[in-house]
C-alpha cells in the first residue's frame, strides 16, 4: 500500500523513472553487455530491436502505473468502450 501512495503522491517522478529504466533495461537485455562496440550500429541486426525496446518504455510504463493506481476501475472503462 505504501508504493500506491507513493505513486500516487509522485506520478510524474514515477512515470519519469519507470520509463527510464525499463527502456534502459530493454535496449541492455537486447544489445548486450558489449553493445555495438567494434560494428556498424547502422547495419547490425539487433538495432531494430534495440529501438523498439526503446520505444516500449512509455508505453508499458504507463500501463503499469495506470494499473497500480487505479486497478480495476482504468482497466473496466477502457475495455468498456470496445
Amino acid at each position: 500500500m505504501a508504493s500506491k501512495a507513493f505513486i500516487r503522491k509522485h506520478a510524474v517522478a514515477a512515470y519519469f523513472v519507470l520509463t527510464f529504466a525499463i527502456s534502459w533495461s530493454g535496449f541492455l537485455f537486447v544489445v548486450g553487455p558489449g553493445g555495438f562496440a567494434n560494428t556498424s550500429w547502422q547495419t547490425d541486426g539487433r538495432f531494430p530491436f534495440a529501438v523498439l525496446a526503446m520505444l516500449a518504455g512509455p508505453s508499458v510504463t504507463g500501463v503499469l502505473l495506470t494499473g497500480s493506481s487505479m486497478a480495476s476501475q482504468a482497466f473496466a472503462r477502457s475495455f468498456a468502450a470496445c
